[in-house]
């Protein structure tokens, strides 16, 4: 996996002032990955990088299995139509829960939405990153390679950090093309290792895994996952989540810039437009007009109620 253009100054991102604007530079982009899936991210301040909340959180990353372990204690009945950890995951995340999961929408108006609509980041500009990825990377909640990343979760801190060090070992023998037995070698011990053993033994309680044959690069790359429609909120905003993989900076790529395999084929793009600050609240208005507000894309009487003091206030 390379950068293209690593040595060339990348372009400044577009800065728009109304909806009118924001659609027109979306319609520009187009299609530049076959079969690609289109997918956005709205961020309230510009100068944010992309991570989970987990990555953000200030502490242990056990925080995770722990929070997790307690909600479903203390709070079986919530999660009881879920299938699986990737179900419980995307639960846990919309009640707050840090989690390796990021949520993106399939909707450029519901990630334009997000850019603007927090009230403490008025006045910082906002920022709506567009992605293009390959198929290869696309994958539905009970695909076995979701399972995976998903039941990471489950591991401690010292086996996830183990299991990513042994992985990002021998892909980087791989990429390099290193001596043909040290690359079988770190494949073999990635494959012999207790911490995946471990990471089988979980998914194994969701789902038949004996047997397969998992590879490094099961988990070095991300994954963008269709979730199920089972929560009214994913529903409404079109979401979808990224799953990062053990290559931690795959999303780390600036505007305009790709990623692309050994064999030199894109298989990520990445375009950002900011929004520009002063023109927030109007940009919400449009939205509004639009059915894009805080009362569709947060189902529930407290949001209805919120969006409801936000527009007769400003009447």
């Amino acid at each position: 996996m390379t950068d293209n253009g690593t040595n060339i100054q990348p372009p400044q991102p577009i800065m728009i002032h109304d909806v009118n604007e924001f659609l027109s530079e979306i319609f520009s982009i187009g299609q530049q990955i076959e079969g690609g899936v289109k997918f956005y991210r709205g961020q309230a301040d510009a100068s944010w990088e992309i991570k989970s909340t987990l990555d953000r959180f200030q502490g242990p990353k056990d925080i995770e299995r722990t929070i997790l372990r307690e909600l479903m204690l203390d709070s079986p009945e919530d999660f009881n139509s879920d299938r699986t950890m990737f179900d419980r995951l995307v639960r846990a995340r919309h009640y707050g829960l840090p989690a390796r999961i990021i949520d993106v929408t399939l909707n450029p108006l519901v990630a334009l939405f997000f850019a603007c609509h927090e009230d403490e980041h008025f006045t910082a500009n906002g920022k709506v990153s567009i992605f293009e990825i390959a198929k290869s990377f696309v994958k539905y909640a009970d695909d076995d390679e979701v399972s995976l990343f998903s039941n990471l979760a489950n591991l401690s801190d010292s086996e996830k950090e183990n299991l990513v060090y042994l992985a990002n070992h021998s892909l980087k023998l791989t990429l390099e093309d290193s001596d043909q037995r040290q690359q079988v070698a770190s494949i073999e011990n990635f494959q012999s290792s207790t911490e995946l053993f471990n990471l089988i033994h979980f998914v194994n309680q969701e789902k038949y895994f004996v047997g397969k044959l998992i590879l490094p690069a099961h988990l070095a790359f991300p994954l963008f996952v269709f979730s199920r429609k089972n929560n009214s909120r994913i529903a409404a905003q079109s979401g979808a989540f990224l799953m990062e993989g053990t290559l931690e900076t795959f999303f780390s790529i600036s505007h305009g810039s790709m990623r692309s395999n050994k064999n030199g084929e894109t298989i990520l793009l990445r375009n950002d437009i900011e929004v520009n600050t002063d023109c927030k609240r109007n940009i919400l208005k449009q939205l509004d007009i639009l059915g894009i507000n805080r009362k569709t894309l947060f189902p529930g009487i407290e949001s209805y109620i919120h969006y409801l003091k936000e527009k007769h206030s400003s009447i």
